[in-house]
């Protein structure tokens, strides 16, 4: 089964290439980006995603609601701009793919940094969010 890397993103200039470069095994990469951005993250998003779409945005989840029905596959993995796909997730997701679920969503535990230090306590250490999902078109 395809999937689409979908990332949304707004003045992130110094993100979002090694964003885009950690997702580019999906067999599509589109790059959300706000309407109101001011620096150069569309012309970069331009050069190395396979679709730029912009959107005025609203609040996080009214831009990736936007975005979802516009991607080509039913598979979608949404990823921050400030976001990477290590090798071990990139490996998870291609297995789940190529099997076709069994379920229509994945959790992924994030490793979250502040201040270039990863972060071990205050809860943090524990986050996980829903941005794989099998959308049905």
């Amino acid at each position: 089964m395809p999937l689409t890397a979908l990332i949304p993103a707004g003045n992130e200039e110094r993100h979002i290439a090694q964003c885009i470069e950690s997702a580019r095994f999906a067999d599509e990469v589109i790059v959300v980006v706000d309407s109101a951005s001011t620096d150069r993250t569309r012309e970069i998003a331009e050069e190395l995603a396979d679709r730029v779409l912009v959107h005025e945005y609203e609040n996080s989840a009214a831009q990736k609601n936007w975005a979802i029905p516009q991607c080509a596959h039913e598979w979608v993995l949404v990823i921050d701009s400030d976001e990477r796909v290590t090798p071990e997730l990139r490996e998870d997701v291609e297995r789940v793919v190529s099997a076709d679920g069994p379920l229509d969503g994945y959790r992924i535990h994030r490793i979250n940094h502040f201040a270039g230090q990863r972060i071990v306590g205050c809860g943090w250490q524990r986050d996980d969010v829903l941005p794989f999902c099998y959308f049905s078109m």
